[in-house]
């Protein structure tokens, strides 16, 4: 899917010319499997030295002369998009670099190499590489491990020339970048990139790259019952995501099939709380827009939103879904927001079933003001809509049964130029308490 683009992934063992040195014998002997093995193959110096020329580049014959498992641990690396947006201090670079064995391949050759041992189907050599640097010569030792395989000897292992064995190093390679692909601190990496404007549209295709390579190469857990438009569909439902325009979006229909019951019936009750304050000009919905209105700086331009991806990891008997955001602050500035800018903004699901179908549980929502702080769900620290839902809920519900609530109100009702509206909010006050009594 990906072209071949990782520097080290061309793993230049440059242009390895098998020139054996007058150090070498002139035969070389061939050294015999012992009594215990279970071929009959031997194995020369010669075989070694031209397996490990084809190492060269990654685009000779890489695939016949490494074992298969070698060969996919070096495939699999080189598939993994570049963390690094063209930065030269990023891990896969540095990585990179670090196994280029030589950097003149015009006066690098193999020097030499021995069969140290064989036992059964395995044997350990060394290959030494020498190459000529500012008039001296230099060499590297690499120890290399081979095995037996129905097409004859292969490399199955080597050192790189840093005391480190290139399967592990990769395995290794491969485990953190894909971690990183799903952490924090990939996001944090990413709104660093995508902070200069002109690096927008590198940053952009990396994270097509990344959803595209999890399409293919799938974390363990990750969800298979549930696809993409699915998922797509949930987070549609959600109220606060304008379509078009600045138009609010909330299909209360949509909302009874995507969400949980208690979920569904949480948010009705969050539409239905009044105001903590008397507003004379008649606005309301201000929990609506703080809460669920997400991600803040989005104003609902139709091109001011990208999703960039999206995956669904399982966990026990529900999903923790991810939809990868990218916005353009074009209004609301605060809370880490700058107008604008633009912001990576990964947003989760919550999912469980309910009557044989996925729905939203849970959800990622802005922080109601004052409520930085709120308690960690089941599922991982927030900020999830619920824990903000009720303790907003909570704050106002009590704040309006306070004594200093009641004498403000009293106040208003001689002083505002408004009374009719004042009289239909101390109604919603009282049909909503009536609706939702205290437990």
């Amino acid at each position: 899917m990906l072209p071949f683009k990782h520097f080290f992934l061309l793993l230049t063992l440059p242009t390895l010319l098998v020139n054996v040195m007058t150090s070498c014998s002139p035969s070389t002997p061939k050294t015999q499997i012992n009594e215990s093995a279970t071929t009959d193959s031997t194995l020369t110096t010669e075989t070694v030295i031209q397996l490990f020329s084809g190492l060269e580049g990654l685009g000779n014959t890489p695939e016949k002369v490494t074992t298969e498992s070698l060969y996919d641990n070096l495939i699999h690396a080189q598939f993994i998009p570049s963390d690094g947006f063209g930065d030269m201090d990023s891990y896969d670079e540095n990585f990179s670099h670090a196994i280029k064995p030589m950097e003149t391949p015009d006066t690098t050759y193999i020097f030499g190499a021995e069969v140290k041992s064989i036992q059964r189907d395995t044997a350990l050599a060394t290959v030494t590489i020498r190459y000529i640097y500012e008039g001296e010569n230099l060499d590297n030792i690499y120890q290399v491990t081979l095995a037996y395989t129905p097409e004859g000897w292969k490399i199955d292992d080597y050192d790189f020339g840093y005391g480190s064995s290139m399967k592990t190093s990769l395995e290794t390679f491969i485990a953190d970048q894909r971690a990183l692909y799903r952490s924090e601190e990939w996001v944090k990496r990413v709104n660093r990139a995508i902070s200069e404007e002109y690096r927008l549209p590198c940053v952009m295709q990396t994270l097509k790259e990344i959803d595209e390579y999890f399409e293919e190469k799938p974390m363990p857990n990750d969800a298979t019952d549930i696809s993409d438009e699915e998922l797509l569909d949930l987070f549609h439902a959600i109220p606060g995501y304008w379509e078009k325009g600045f138009a609010w979006h909330c299909d209360t229909a949509l909302m009874k099939e995507c969400f949980s019951a208690s979920t569904y019936h949480l948010i009705e009750q969050l539409f239905d709380t009044p105001e903590p304050e008397f507003i004379s000009n008649d606005e309301g919905d201000w929990a609506q827009y703080w809460i669920l209105s997400y991600p803040e700086g989005y104003n609902g331009m139709d091109d001011s939103l990208f999703i960039v991806g999206s995956h669904a990891e399982q966990i026990n008997d529900s999903l923790i879904a991810t939809i990868d955001l990218v916005f353009h602050c074009t209004n609301n500035e605060g809370n880490g927001v700058e107008k604008g800018h633009y912001y990576y903004d990964p947003m989760k699901l919550y999912l469980i079933k309910e009557k044989g179908k996925w729905v939203i549980e849970d959800f990622y929502c802005r922080l109601p003001k004052g409520a930085e702080e709120l308690p960690k769900s089941l599922y991982g620290s927030g900020p999830w809509a619920k824990s903000c839902i009720n303790a907003y809920i909570n704050e106002v519900r009590s704040h309006i049964l306070s004594e200093g609530w009641k004498e403000k109100q009293s106040i208003e009702e001689h002083d505002t130029i408004n009374q009719k509206n004042l009289q239909n909010y101390l109604h919603h006050v009282e049909d909503y308490f009536n609706k939702y009594p205290d437990e």
